[in-house]
């Protein structure tokens, strides 16, 4: 049997065929329906279902008459649950969708970064020779650059802030 409150529209309706049910046994008539769904709904019963449901649901079950059999309500319950969650399930699939595509891009780009990292690793570079007593240009005292970054490095500590 059902236990406390329902929270999805399926389980909102096992939960009123199990009331019906429960009116069944307890019930003083002889006739006895061949389904829940057979039944007809009680206020009682009505009343312990719309109770036990979430609020999202509470306006739209107190449009519904009670007059209906079991099967009726069960009917117009699944009916309203598809018009009502259908849009919003449209929506969720398709950010599922996009998320999907997001991860795989993400993977593929980490497995990208992978190999790229494997390969920067697995290059040798080839030996250079460097001479430091062959070069090109003289020194920089000989080409007069080390003056003026001494002067203006003592005119700095001279000057602070």
């Amino acid at each position: 049997m059902h236990q406390g409150k329902w929270s999805t529209m399926e389980q909102g309706i096992q939960c009123l065929r199990e009331l019906a049910v429960l009116e069944i046994i307890f019930s003083e008539d002889e006739q006895f329906p061949k389904t829940p769904d057979d039944f007809q709904c009680t206020s009682q019963m009505w009343l312990r279902f719309a109770w036990l449901g979430p609020e999202i649901y509470s306006r739209y079950l107190a449009t519904l008459q009670l007059q209906d059999k079991v099967g009726v309500l069960v009917n117009k319950l699944r009916i309203y649950e598809d018009t009502v969650t259908a849009p919003f399930r449209t929506h969720v699939s398709s950010m599922e969708t996009r998320l999907a595509e997001q991860v795989r891009s993400l993977i593929e780009e980490g497995h990208q970064r992978k190999e790229l990292k494997e390969e920067i690793y697995h290059i040798s570079p080839e030996p250079t020779k460097v001479s430091a007593s062959k070069s090109r240009h003289p020194p920089a005292r000989e080409r007069g650059y080390c003056g003026l970054s001494l002067s203006w490095s003592s005119w700095l500590c001279s000057h602070p802030g």
